[in-house]
């Protein structure tokens, strides 16, 4: 039993370790609709027709589409666009991408700052990186160095606001919160990246620009890793996030470096979805090497779910509700990134204990986009139906999903899970989580069941060893030990005639009597015990004194007493070892020669 034990605790410990168990919150809600009913197929031609629908708007001579009012919208279009083409394996808009990033570089006076009419401070860093990031898509896309290059510029810009630069070794890492000055290179504000270019008094950062900053970083470096100095910012900067703006679950807003405050109020998907980007490749880049990245792999797992459950954003039916439907509130369109960050993680996770948690999620977002999108047109609510206009805010944001969904798994199966973009499918999905776990719940059992059994046999054959040896015992108990006679002197005439003492000893309510056993050589009673030990002292001896004590006997008793004996001895049990039976004597039992029965 108690090994029955021990295996039930190992199991359960394994099982609780296993990439595959269901911890920190990692397993699906009953309550949502995580079943695709599409086929490959049809996901992409829905994919491919929302992006139709955006692309005559695109002006060829902005880059841009002319009525969207932020920033972030023109970026998104570029970045979803090159994300189609990279899942799929096309080169659909390649051409239209290398003109929406030429046109759109040289209207704004050869930067990506937005020209948009905006209060004060106008422009910021985050534009930049964020258009760097996007270029860097269509360069995974298409390896058309073209863009590499777009994402290598936009980089080195906003390096330059890098806390620490251009030196970060001689940094110390003392002090909490140093005053605001040209260089804030020590203390824990290592890493940070200030967000606007044209207000050097302010010395706030915000994760809108750090989150995409590590993810290009990380990028860079995995695409060249002779150059480590994209490797150094991208952990420093993934340190400074980890330290002062990740409260446990979710990524926060902005923090003043001069101050040390932070904004712990305002709470938007896309910081978490960049960040989550970002540490998935530092996380594959610190896989089997010590190189100090190791803190990523555990960011990662504790985040992603977290930030997947956290209700701020995410309803009981997994659906995002991040604001509303109106195309006018920036924010509307912000929940595209958390899902472009989940997926870029999954991807590279497959077998994380939250991958199955992240296919799920992103399903039910495609499933809410299915009821909700009408004529190839959605809204950017994903809750309410569309009534049909487009909506080019909406149809850009629904396209992070629509994208994503190209890479689930065949319809015909109740499960979706995402493989590598090289066409080798790692699996890794809700069914295979929950199918290896049944397999090892069954294998359990069958090894409790067996060992049960096992124990079973094992107790069984120990009583039956115990009754079997009890029964020995009894029988051995009826072969008594014969205790000795007093010792006998046959042919010395006693002075009192001898006796022998029949005293019983009870054994299972029978009488036994003694019985004498006689030295063979000496014809001398000796006490003896089966084992050779000297037995007990009779009450009956030979006297040492001098004078008689008993009167002798006569011939004819000695030949009676020697009768006797005899007969004993033919009856008498088996010698001790040691001892030898006398031969037999020649007068077939009769008494020695010179000696014989005679009646007195």
């Amino acid at each position: 039993m108690l090994a029955i034990s021990l295996l039930a605790i190992f199991a359960l410990s394994c099982l609780a370790h296993s990439p595959h168990s269901f911890t920190r919150n990692s397993s699906t809600p009953s309550e949502w609709n995580a079943t695709i009913s599409l086929t490959s197929l049809e996901r992409q031609t829905l994919a491919n027709d929302a992006a139709a629908q955006l692309l005559p708007a695109i002006n060829p001579l902005t880059g841009r589409i002319d009525s969207l009012g932020f920033s972030s919208q023109d970026v998104n279009l570029a970045a979803v666009l090159a994300l189609q083409d990279y899942h799929s394996g096309t080169h659909l808009y390649e051409k239209t991408l290398e003109n929406m990033f030429s046109v759109y570089f040289s209207t704004h006076n050869n930067s990506f700052l937005s020209s948009l009419p905006v209060p004060p401070p106008s422009h910021g860093n985050n534009e930049d990186i964020q258009w760097g990031l996007s270029a860097f898509y269509a360069y995974r896309a298409y390896s058309n160095e073209t863009f590499y290059n777009i994402a290598k510029e936009s980089w080195e810009r906003v390096s330059a606001y890098f806390v620490g630069a251009p030196s970060t070794r001689s940094v110390a890492f003392n002090g909490s919160c140093p005053t605001a000055r040209a260089h804030l290179g020590e203390g824990l504000n290592l890493g940070a990246v200030f967000m606007y270019t044209d207000e050097t008094s302010d010395t706030t950062v915000n994760t809108q620009t750090m989150g995409p900053f590590m993810t290009l970083s990380a990028y860079l470096y995995e695409s060249n890793t002779s150059n480590t100095q994209y490797l150094a910012y991208a952990n420093l900067t993934g340190n400074y996030l980890h330290r002062h703006l990740y409260n446990g679950t979710i990524m926060l807003d902005t923090t003043d470096v001069a101050t040390c405050l932070l904004d712990k109020k305002t709470v938007l998907t896309y910081n978490t979805g960049y960040t989550l980007e970002g540490i998935a490749v530092l996380a594959n880049l610190s896989k089997g090497a010590d190189n100090g990245l190791g803190m990523y792999s555990d960011w990662l797992d504790t985040m992603a779910p977290a930030a997947i459950n956290f209700p701020g954003w995410t309803g009981s039916d997994g659906i995002i509700f991040e604001e509303n439907a109106d195309p006018d509130n920036w924010q509307s369109g912000l929940k595209a990134v958390l899902v472009r960050g989940l997926l870029e993680a999954r991807t590279r996770n497959p077998d994380a204990e939250w991958a199955s948690l992240a296919d799920d999620f992103i399903t039910v977002q495609f499933n809410a986009l299915l009821g909700s999108g009408t004529n190839n047109t959605y809204s950017t609510n994903w809750r309410t139906i569309s009534n049909g206009t487009l909506d080019y805010p909406g149809s850009i944001t629904a396209m992070d999903v629509l994208n994503a969904a190209i890479v689930t798994k065949s319809s015909d199966r109740s499960f979706s899970s995402f493989h590598e973009h090289d066409g080798n499918s790692h699996g890794g999905g809700r069914h295979r989580s929950k199918t290896t776990i049944i397999i090892v719940v069954v294998a359990i059992v069958v090894a409790l069941v067996a060992l049960a059994v096992i124990a079973a046999l094992v107790i069984f054959a120990r009583r039956r060893r115990k009754k079997r040896a009890a029964s020995l015992r009894e029988l051995r108990d009826f072969d008594i030990e014969e205790p000795p006679l007093p010792s006998v002197e046959p042919f010395t005439l006693a002075k009192r005639p001898l006796s022998f003492s029949t005293s019983p000893v009870k054994e299972k309510g029978m009488q036994l009597p003694h019985y004498p056993t006689l030295d063979p050589y000496s014809w001398a009673g000796i006490y003896r015990t089966p084992s050779g030990r000297s037995a007990p002292s009779s009450d009956v001896g030979t006297s040492t004194s001098a004078e008689p004590q008993e009167p002798t006997i006569t011939q004819s008793e000695a030949s009676a007493i020697l009768v006797r004996l005899n007969a004993m001895l033919n009856r008498s049990p088996a010698m001790p070892v040691g001892v030898h039976r006398p031969e037999k004597d020649t007068q077939g039992g009769a008494p020695p020669p010179g000696y014989s029965d005679t009646t007195t």
